[in-house]
């Protein structure tokens, strides 16, 4: 009966032990798969210039209350 006992705990101790060891590895990898934004960005595209028109944005900005 006693060996039981300690070969069930045995099993429950390698149960937390392996959860505990899954949740590091996890915390590992979704702190490295957050990582930096600015690292993730991906821009695609040629360059361009742009011109500010002030007229074209009130205009804009007006139409958008309506």
């Amino acid at each position: 009966m006693w060996h039981e006992a300690r070969k069930s705990e045995k099993k429950v101790h390698d149960l937390m032990d392996a959860a505990r060891k899954r949740a590091q590895r996890r915390a590992i990898f979704l702190a490295k798969r957050r990582g930096d934004p600015q690292q993730s960005l991906l821009l695609l595209g040629s360059r361009c210039r742009m011109y500010r028109d002030d007229g074209l944005y009130q205009a804009t900005q007006d139409q958008q209350g309506l």
